[in-house]
């Protein structure tokens, strides 16, 4: 690489010239054909190097338009940041995407750049979901464990199987820094307007710098807001445990809306889903053993216009959401792979995202070479983000917060899962169950658990034993609790589900601080 640039941009004429004179030396035809090749070479890349770029990126980069859509959604965030502009709102995703932006037309040279390192990136994340955030209990017995340390590699597939496995895993990823670079408008309007004279709030922004030493002190009590201060950042459908519908739209609509369409556009994968269930198995399973004992699924696509979704397309839609939801949530607790900076070092890749959370954007650097040797470090929380609070306004801050059951009262979903929460309600009419939060780390349940990314019958053959209640065990915090994959079936996500009509009865209860 280094020599390629060095004769691309920074060879002096001098050596180019010996470049020509020692071919000459032998037939003065080929410094000839040399010349015209090159010459050649830069018409053709010239006219049509968006469209050679992107073949590259379709050939080399699994997803290549969704880390295309990252590293452009990415681009938007990052100008708004450096001119000091609240990012962009109202960012349609598919129009970066479509006409005049088609990639093939429009791609640049920086942008390839990017979606290569963006691949790596998720080669990163990938490789951390299986090498540290997680147990394998399901592996035959005769299989080894990972170390606590993780130092030894254990892959949560077969060999065989591992690039389907990894499909899922990276598709999830772009499609979590899609997310999180369109909502960073959103988490940072709140203290855009909190900045305002007019809003006659500095009490909020001085508890949130107060807030942001807090969280680098890694001090375990935080700072309160009073009621006033709730009321206002309530205005905010980020900050509103009860927002509108109409306030949900505005904010979470447009994302929401590509991402159906981008589930649902995936021919092969909806294909494979009606396979499962016409035929009764893998992920079909948990469906049908639900009517078959008289009870109804959670899980309804609303159809809009003459689209034609099956009952197989609504699980695949859960199923799929719920990947990124995993994702979402191992980032929100644990910052990506970066190895210590060193601009200096050619071999280096340096990608960037928006990560959720702080929502801010990210330069990650990582060696080409060394996926396994990447390191965790603290994300970088920006001052006055609102993301800092949002756990008091959800566990302090008055509002309903706990499910009523029939016996017991169960948490709600943070602040931090609106998306989701309005996702589901919006395309599925179903939300998270009332015992879906674990009541001591207020984390989905299943967030260690592989089962959402394992294969299952899929293509007449089964690609690994199926898992029991029995000998699969989920990590969770400093304990562990009884997986919800049960009897035998393959975690779709419906499993954590049930149907939003009607809304649940809540209550307040003031819960310990734990997230932020």
């Amino acid at each position: 690489m280094g020599t390629s640039n060095f004769l691309a941009h920074r060879a002096p004429f001098e050596v180019l010239y010996a470049i020509y004179q020692s071919i000459a030396s032998e037939r003065i035809q080929d410094a000839v054909t040399l010349s015209i090749t090159c010459r050649n070479l830069r018409n053709q890349w010239t006219a049509h190097r968006s469209a050679i770029l992107w073949d590259l990126c379709v050939e080399d980069v699994p997803h290549a338009r969704e880390a295309l859509l990252v590293a452009r959604m990415t681009r938007k965030v990052a100008d708004a940041e450096k001119s000091g502009r609240l990012p962009p709102m109202d960012i349609v995703p598919g129009d970066l995407l479509s006409g005049s932006a088609s990639p093939k037309s429009s791609i640049t040279l920086s942008e390839y750049q990017q979606v290569r390192a963006l691949n790596l990136l998720a080669q990163h994340v990938e490789a951390k979901l299986y090498r540290y955030r997680c147990y394998h209990p399901w592996l035959p017995a005769d299989r080894p464990k990972p170390d606590p340390k993780g130092q030894e590699t254990v892959l949560p597939e077969e060999p065989s199987s591992m690039p389907e496995w990894s499909d899922r895993v990276r598709l999830s990823f772009y499609r979590t820094m899609i997310i999180a670079a369109g909502l960073a408008g959103a988490y940072h309007e709140p203290t855009r307007k909190a900045m305002d004279s007019k809003a006659d709030m500095p009490g909020i922004l001085k508890k949130l710098d107060q807030a942001h030493r807090d969280a680098h002190r890694h001090m375990s009590e935080y700072v309160s807001l009073t009621e006033k201060e709730v009321n206002w950042l309530e205005q905010f459908a980020v900050c509103n445990i009860d927002a509108t519908p109409e306030a949900e739209e505005a904010v979470f609509g447009r994302l929401a809306h590509w991402l159906l369409g981008n589930i649902l556009e995936k021919d092969s994968r909806r294909e494979a889903m009606a396979w499962r269930f016409a035929r009764g198995l893998g992920r079909a399973t948990y469906c049908r053993k639900l009517k078959d004992s008289g009870r109804g699924c959670p899980v309804q696509l609303v159809v809009e216009g003459n689209n034609a979704w099956s009952h197989a397309d609504a699980h695949l839609v859960v199923w799929e959401l719920m990947q990124v939801l995993y994702v979402f949530t191992q980032i929100l607790d644990y910052f990506p792979p970066v190895d210590d900076p060193d601009r200096g070092d050619p071999s280096r890749v340096h990608a960037l995202v928006v990560y959720p959370g702080p929502y801010v954007v990210q330069e990650r650097q990582m060696l080409v070479n060394k996926v396994k040797d990447c390191k965790w470090n603290d994300v970088r929380n920006p001052r006055r983000s609102v993301h800092l609070v949002l756990g008091w306004i959800h566990e302090r801050g008055g509002r309903p917060n706990h499910y009523v059951g029939e016996h017991s009262e169960f948490p709600t979903p943070g602040l931090e899962y609106k998306f989701f929460e309005y996702f589901l309600r919006r395309y599925c009419k179903s939300r998270l169950d009332d015992d879906a939060i674990d009541q001591g780390t207020l984390a989905v349940y299943g967030d260690r658990e592989l089962g959402i990314f394992a294969n299952d019958h899929v293509g007449g053959k089964f690609t690994r034993e199926t898992p029991t209640a029995s000998n699969v065990t989920v990590r969770l915090g400093q304990g562990f609790h009884e997986s919800i994959l049960k009897d035998g079936e393959f975690f779709g996500g419906s499993e954590v589900l049930t149907s939003c009509d009607p809304p649940p009865a809540r209550i307040y209860r003031e819960m310990e601080y734990l997230s932020i």
